[in-house]
């Protein structure tokens, strides 16, 4: 039994109930008809696929997510989809533990909340499930090629490829990253943004797995992984060498290496094993999706933990896919109030953040809850201006403009020069950012022979405290910075951020 309250549809009259067009039949669309289904109004979702299909693998719900989730009534579909991995494992490329954290531990600061693993497509059928079941109307082969606000701004209409036109008392676009509606709002083309990344994408079969004994516990007691570490084969880009040693002299080498990205987990209940693995972008231009090549993917892993390779060679086929991400918005609504964004539309993150789809569900919760308090037609564009802003709180833009690029996080725009002080300033506001609150003291600036690039680093003074203890543990709290001197001033070109479970 969930400790978290389950929303009761609210009942309206028709004064006051809206009727609502969700355009994009998503995990953020269908959660926004959920909780405006919920709060008393009319929805429909018009979706331009000729069928309802959701695609992908593997998908994280975080306690985030999943209190909005349970909130729907929804944790008991759930549940018989869910695989429950006990701890999140960072490891080194050669599969040596750098940190973890305890699932049950993080999510108990949370009461009632968890962390579950689900095949995109079962969650999605959930989430479609339960709109059905509170009254959505869904309308597939429905492509919008237009959203026309009344010049009375109390409704707009929908134009569709085949001539159809539809008008709401208010349209949501929840139709992506590629969103077409957020093009609408803007009126100018807005395609997303490359980050230089693809991922690989594979789901292999566990039968095989369990038959190998090194493999067998990635099944039988499952956790999420991820493994990072470089490909020496190809130079990308100044990153630092496969093993960073700092040291208290001139370094003579500066290492060119590529490096990437493994992450796994296991679905439905131990039936299949996922997998995402992230390297720089090498697909030509217009592409987003192609098939990929096995032996390519396999050999990027050459040397690596033998247990990567292992599960390589299970794989079949493969699929790449180019990963891109949506720099937030200004404002998320049209000034007349018939028009609203949601999710990837708005805030599309990267897949390794785990954060894409609970962000949307959150939009959809945030805006459900507004609307449910929506006493007359009059509300709806405070109501937005209120969605917007509050959404906004989350710092998204700060997050998107931190994104891993080569193995290390980037972090444009911080401050310039170094030293003590001016690599404070810059990363006070990372953690800032990302509402860390560690003191960290800087311990060496390392400067290359030609004084154009400088490393440093900093360890939290909570890691110093152990070490100075001789604890054993594996708590580790440390951040590296890479410097390059431009146009003789200094700018923090790369930020890498290590973080155990906490220390005090």
């Amino acid at each position: 039994m969930s400790s978290i309250p389950i929303k009761q549809q609210r009942q309206r009259t028709n004064e006051t109930r809206l009727k609502i067009i969700v355009v994009g039949a998503g995990l953020g669309g269908v959660g926004a008809a959920i909780a405006l289904l919920l709060a008393g109004h009319e929805v429909q979702i018009f979706e331009a696929a000729s069928e309802i299909a959701e695609v992908g693998a593997g998908i994280q719900v975080l306690p985030n997510s999943s209190r909005v989730l349970q909130s729907w009534g929804m944790k008991d579909s759930l549940d018989r989809y869910s695989t429950k991995p006990s701890r999140v494992n960072m490891l080194g490329w050669k599969g040596n533990l750098i940190s973890h954290m305890d699932f049950e531990e993080s999510a108990s600061k949370y009461p009632g909340t968890f962390y579950w693993d689900f095949h995109r497509a079962n969650l999605h059928q959930c989430l479609l499930d339960r709109a059905v079941e509170l009254g959505a109307e869904i309308r597939v082969r429905s492509r919008v090629l237009d959203v026309q606000v009344h010049d009375t701004g109390d409704s707009a209409t929908l134009i569709l490829d085949n001539g159809e036109e539809h008008t709401a008392d208010l349209v949501v676009g929840a139709d992506g990253i590629n969103s077409h509606l957020r093009e609408i709002m803007l009126g100018h083309p807005d395609p997303p943004q490359l980050t230089g990344d693809l991922a690989y994408r594979l789901l292999l079969s566990t039968k095989e797995m369990l038959k190998d004994p090194e493999l067998a516990s990635f099944v039988t007691d499952p956790q999420v992984n991820y493994w990072l570490g470089p490909d020496a084969h190809a130079g990308q880009s100044i990153c630092l060498p496969r093993h960073p040693v700092f040291v208290t002299r001139i370094i003579r080498r500066i290492v060119l290496t590529m490096y990437v990205l493994t992450v796994n987990y296991v679905l439905r209940g131990g039936e299949l094993f996922n997998m995402v693995l992230l390297v720089p972008d090498d697909m030509p231009a217009g592409a987003n999706t192609l098939a990929g090549n096995v032996d390519e993917m396999r050999a990027l892993y050459e040397g690596w933990d033998p247990r990567i390779p292992k599960l390589l060679n299970l794989c079949e086929s493969v699929y790449k896919w180019r990963l891109c991400i949506r720099p937030g918005m200004e404002t998320w609504t049209h000034p007349s109030g018939a028009f609203t964004l949601l999710g990837d539309a708005v805030h599309a993150t990267l897949p390794y953040l785990a954060s894409g789809a609970g962000m949307a569900l959150e939009d959809a919760a945030v805006l459900g809850e507004l609307f449910g308090r929506m006493a007359d037609q009059a509300a709806i564009t405070s109501l937005l201006h209120a969605y917007g802003t509050v959404l906004s709180s989350r710092k998204i833009e700060d997050v998107l403009d931190l994104y891993t690029h080569d193995g290390v996080l980037m972090a444009p725009g911080f401050a310039p020069a170094v030293g003590q002080a001016e690599l404070g300033k810059a990363y006070e506001r990372i953690f800032n950012t990302i509402r860390l609150e560690i003191d960290f003291e800087i311990d060496e600036i390392v400067v290359t022979e030609d004084g154009t690039w400088a490393f440093a680093r900093t360890t939290a003074a909570g890691t110093k405290y152990w070490l100075q203890k001789g604890s054993k543990e594996s708590h580790h709290n440390q951040e590296l910075f890479v410097c390059q001197k431009v146009d003789e001033i200094w700018k923090i070109a790369r930020y890498c951020f290590s973080s155990m479970k906490p220390l005090m």
